[in-house]
């Protein structure tokens, strides 16, 4: 984090963080600073404490005072609202950096590990074998989370999660303000998230098609749909190779690992947002080759977070914005999974990236 974007933090949250005492209380950069570090490093509060000088149980009231008023203060900031611009936007930014149209995003779910809850039994035990917390959300094309939801317990699987989410519930109801579908190089084509296959049924999300021994065009299908779900396990890494909190089992109440996760995600959507304008090689959070990249003959290289062109977006994002203002909202055509399935199948055939059929 540069000493700007703490400033900047600072100024949000202080008002909040000021305490009245006649003794001489905490003040709000160091109880900003203590939280942070928190977060970032996953060290324990004793730990902490004698980095600090300040007691064990009062870093654990502090980290839940501050992480809760940083989430309440950027939320507003960091997390839009779901219109119709904002998923045309994300549509032409995964066209452009992922040659694939029509995606609204990356969805996919994470368990994040806590300790054992007292009196809550296997509620929380995954197949996985330890105890979590299911955090299911939505990427962008820049790894910006634009819906999260979470608190689902580690039991349940990744589909019931999101068939519940808020997400979930707007998708089922048709209220998510998504785009009606159009027509791309000849081909009517809905809108849709793309997930991985724990998500197969789910309507409005395109999954691969299942199996090994597959015919070279769904092997091919596949490979394409692979390069944008893709997204959301890099946002996921990325927020936990910065947050390393989430690479721990989380000691703490439900309503605490609560506010520390949203407040991770809100955090990590504040950075990618704050470094936007800088070259990526100047970048502290998210530098040049932190995030998985694929060079210009297909080569998908991994990025450091494992280890350790605006304008041709705008001309699609117009694009895009010029064909559903031709179309009535309101005639949504409704497709069936295998429909669309299909639908995507014939694009990717028909227009062909160079490299394909040698990657698969």
């Amino acid at each position: 984090m540069t000493p700007s974007a703490f400033d900047r933090l600072l100024s949000m949250v202080s008002p909040w963080l000021k305490k009245y005492s006649r003794r001489e209380s905490i003040c709000p950069g160091e109880r900003l600073a203590i939280t942070l570090r928190y977060l970032a490093s996953g060290n324990s509060h004793v730990s902490l404490m004698y980095l600090f000088r300040v007691s064990a149980q009062c870093i654990g009231k502090i980290v839940l005072e501050t992480s809760t008023v940083l989430y309440r203060e950027l939320k507003g900031l960091v997390f839009p609202k779901l219109t119709t611009d904002l998923w045309l936007r994300v549509a032409s930014e995964f066209e452009t950096m992922w040659n694939i149209p029509h995606c609204l995003g990356a969805v996919g779910g994470k368990h994040v590990a806590v300790q054992a809850f007292p009196h809550c039994a296997s509620r929380y035990f995954n197949y996985k074998g330890f105890h979590s917390m299911i955090l299911m959300a939505v990427a962008d094309a820049k790894l910006k989370f634009i819906s999260v939801d979470f608190g689902g317990s580690g039991r349940r699987g990744g589909a019931n999660v999101f068939n519940h989410s808020a997400l979930g519930r707007k998708m089922a109801q048709n209220e998510i303000s998504a785009p009606p579908p159009s027509d791309v190089n000849g081909i009517n084509l809905p809108y849709v998230f793309v997930g991985d296959a724990a998500f197969q049924g789910i309507r409005g999300i395109l999954t691969p098609f299942p199996g090994k021994f597959l015919p070279p065009e769904e092997n091919l299908f596949n490979y394409r749909l692979s390069r944008a779900r893709r997204i959301i396990e890099n946002a996921f890494g990325v927020l936990c190779a910065r947050f390393r909190i989430l690479r721990t089992s989380i000691i703490a109440s439900p309503t605490l690992v609560k506010s520390i996760v949203m407040c991770c995600l809100a955090l990590h959507n504040f950075h990618l947002m704050d470094e936007e304008s800088i070259p990526p090689r100047r970048r502290k959070y998210k530098g040049y080759g932190y995030e998985d990249y694929v060079r210009e003959d297909g080569t998908y290289i991994f990025g450091r977070w494992r280890q350790e062109s605006k304008e041709k977006e705008f001309k699609i994002f117009e694009n895009l914005k010029r064909k559903v203002s031709n179309k009535d909202p309101s005639a949504r055509t409704q497709f069936s999974s295998d429909e669309v399935m299909e639908n995507f199948l014939q694009y990717f055939m028909e227009n062909p990236v160079s490299w394909q059929w040698t990657r698969i």
